[in-house]
């Protein structure tokens, strides 16, 4: 009894091991409640930065009031004329170091808020690139969009590139994102991509992308399966394990509201098979009374 005792403490301490080191890593987060109202975009909660272009203009990335999931959302706009123009929204959000690297799996997720209607939104509102800090739409593993081609004028369905080139080859999925006519009429799309990563040489990445969309609070639906990653040169970059997270849009294509924006690192298989591990020591311990 005392040796069968000894082995079970040994192995409840090794599962809690396991169960510790398998917990995700929170490498990005953002829900703007700690933010100021205003058109100055502030540090992220968990995150290096956010870094607005010099071109984006005044309004380019402000912080809400409303519409927002809490009480503060991003809103980005693109506009020539007054009260918000001129405004060419683009701004950068880099994780902390240790989102990119080989065998990783990396969630970004976020939220998002469409105003306007079916004649103001029809130029590519929604326009985000993942990838390599430092990228210029050309250090990429895909370019996320709602697009206007393919599912007849307006669409705005959503789509994404795939590889292995960059904006290689443009996917348009049938998920149409939900359109907002004022910013209380709150219906919120959610957007979870899980990329799945592999070192091809010494300096290039790639690997498959798992793409879900949540339509107005809807049950997920896939749009993408293991679909290939555009090739990224972390020889380019100057922090090549950190992502990076690029917000533009369309001109004059509505108003475009962020919330919720996270980059996790999802638990690597190895602390499953720790698990197992534990799991079969009990079996054999039993197997041999």
């Amino acid at each position: 009894m005392r040796t069968r005792s000894s082995l079970a403490i040994v192995a409840v301490g090794i599962s809690a091991l396991a169960v510790a080191s398998s917990s995700a890593d929170v490498l990005f987060q953002d829900d703007f409640e700690s933010q100021t109202v205003g058109n100055t975009v502030g540090p992220p909660e968990i995150g290096q930065s956010w870094t607005e272009s010099a071109s984006s203009g005044l309004h380019g990335a402000d912080i809400v009031a409303a519409p927002a999931l809490g009480t503060k959302s991003m809103r980005i706009t693109r506009e020539s004329t007054p009260p918000v123009g001129p405004s060419n929204g683009d701004i950068k959000g880099i994780s902390l170091p240790g989102a990119i690297g080989n065998g990783k799996t990396v969630e970004v997720k976020f939220s998002h808020y469409l105003e306007g209607t079916n004649a103001t939104v029809f130029n590519d509102p929604l326009q985000m690139t993942i990838g390599q800090v430092g990228s210029n739409f050309s250090n990429d593993f895909t370019f996320l969009d709602l697009s206007d081609g393919g599912g007849g004028f307006p669409s705005h369905n959503f789509a994404y590139y795939s590889g292995p080139g960059q904006f290689q080859t443009k996917n348009q999925s049938t998920a149409v994102a939900s359109i907002n006519p004022d910013d209380t009429t709150g219906k919120w799309d959610t957007v979870r991509a899980d990329f799945h990563l592999s070192q091809l040489d010494a300096t290039h990445m790639s690997g498959t992308l798992d793409l879900f969309v949540s339509l107005n609070g809807a049950p997920e639906v896939q749009i993408a399966n293991g679909a290939l990653l555009e090739t990224t040169d972390m020889s380019l970059s100057s922090d090549p394990t950190s992502m990076q997270i690029r917000i533009v849009k369309g001109p004059s294509s509505g108003l475009d509201f962020y919330d919720n924006i996270s980059v996790t690192t999802v638990p690597e298989p190895t602390c499953l098979v720790l698990g197992g591990l534990v799991c079969g020591m009990f079996g054999f311990r039993r197997s041999r009374r």
